[in-house]
């Protein structure tokens, strides 16, 4: 028999150090949990089946949509034409959770009726293995539901990624239409074919694109939408990006040391688009791109990124001191470099929508991780730069009750 850090070691939850009550039942574990039923449970792959009923004017079928915490997967159905017409058709299920993944697959096909000569039905079954979904399984397994969208007569039935785009944002990020909705896992031989060539994007920006309305930044085997569809409208090629100068790498390093991977940091001028009384801001935003690059997205501070904050014109008032926006974009920065499972980060970014901490845990040396979200993290680090930005090696600045995280966990590398 395998023993708990064996079944920990090859589960789909390898990050695990620590089982609290509150987290083996939002994990829906089995109650009470003992050491031999989490080994059953973490050792043995889970599966998660759905069906849904494909019903439109002349054609009916069904889908069969399973994944399994090994990452492997299959996806079958059968349509058939009940009438007199014939159809070309083009059906996509997308598979979604609670923790906001979304797995997207596709099938192609004719069925004939009574108006032409042909098989009246189509089955298939595709299966296959994606590592994306074993990455993912901890948010995939909560609330999993089925959507299926088919369109009939289509010229070509072919997937495109602005198929997928739409396909998304009308089945699932309505609710969540003012940011980041979690990673989009597209499998399947259909649309693992027609979108190879997105994957492989040749700008400097590999791995950002603009399809649907809809900014999306390719990670391995994920699409994360950065930016809600109808926010904004650009070419790639008016997306600026380039490498961190001298000034900034220096800048960096009194806070973070040699802890942040310099190199791989790339700062564009994308934003996510917020309206205020005042006008239009770029909200700053920090993802993985899909060539391992960590994009700083500063939106209006590209140009001066050690300035002071310039949506303050738009009645901003957090970063009120020269180069504090731009310590809370490394921060996350830091983040995505030192975390061992970024399927697990990202899922928990999606729940990290607020600034705020409790300065008492701080005072009394809480866990970094354990107590305060990404956000909070990148708060705690930017407002303790803010308050000692002239001399961050001065007393005042080494007694304060923010820098043990400073000292022990940025500079230290340790999540």
């Amino acid at each position: 028999m395998k023993s708990l850090r064996q079944s920990i070691a090859t589960s789909w939850y390898p990050e695990m150090r620590l089982l609290r009550a509150d987290m083996a039942r939002a994990m829906q574990f089995p109650e009470p949990l003992s050491v031999t039923e989490l080994v059953r449970v973490l050792g043995s792959p889970e599966a998660i089946t759905r069906t849904a009923e494909v019903r439109a004017k002349g054609i009916r079928g069904n889908v069969v949509f399973t994944i399994r915490s090994d990452g492997s997967y299959s996806f079958q159905g059968r349509l058939r034409a009940t009438g007199l017409f014939s159809f070309a058709y083009k059906l996509q299920a997308t598979f979604h959770c609670g923790g906001s993944v979304v797995i997207v697959v596709e099938t192609t096909g004719r069925v004939f009726g009574d108006d032409t000569p042909g098989d009246s039905a189509r089955s298939w079954d595709e299966s296959g293995v994606s590592a994306a979904i074993r990455d993912y399984w901890a948010a995939l397994r909560l609330a999993p539901e089925l959507a299926t969208n088919l369109e009939k007569n289509v010229s070509g039935v072919t997937g495109t990624l602005v198929d997928v785009a739409e396909t998304v944002v009308e089945t699932y990020v309505g609710a969540q239409f003012a940011g980041v909705i979690g990673a989009v896992i597209v499998i399947g031989s259909v649309l693992g074919t027609k979108m190879g060539t997105t994957f492989r994007n040749p700008n400097i920006l590999a791995g950002v694109t603009v399809g649907g309305g809809m900014l999306l930044v390719f990670g391995p085997g994920a699409i994360i939408p950065a930016l809600a569809a109808g926010t904004l409208t650009a070419a790639l090629a008016d997306i600026r990006s380039r490498p961190l100068n001298e000034d900034e790498i220096a800048f960096a390093r009194r806070v973070f040391g040699d802890t942040l991977p310099l190199g791989r940091i790339l700062i564009t001028d994308m934003g996510k688009p917020a309206d205020t009384e005042n006008g239009r801001m770029l909200v700053e935003f920090t993802t993985l791109g899909i060539d391992g690059t960590i994009l700083v997205n500063m939106g209006r501070n590209f140009d001066n990124a050690l300035g002071v904050d310039r949506n303050t014109d738009l009645g901003r008032q957090s970063y009120a001191v020269a180069g504090q926006l731009f310590i809370h974009e490394l921060v996350h920065a830091w983040q995505i470099a030192h975390h061992g499972f970024l399927p697990g980060l990202l899922c928990r970014a999606l729940t990290s929508d607020s600034y705020e901490y409790d300065g008492e845990k701080v005072r009394a040396r809480a866990e970094w991780s354990g107590a305060f979200d990404l956000e909070a993290q990148g708060a705690i680090i930017d407002q303790w730069f803010g308050k000692f930005a002239g001399a961050l090696d001065g007393r005042s600045a080494l007694d304060d009750p923010s820098f043990f995280y400073v000292a022990n966990n940025l500079r230290l590398g340790r999540m």
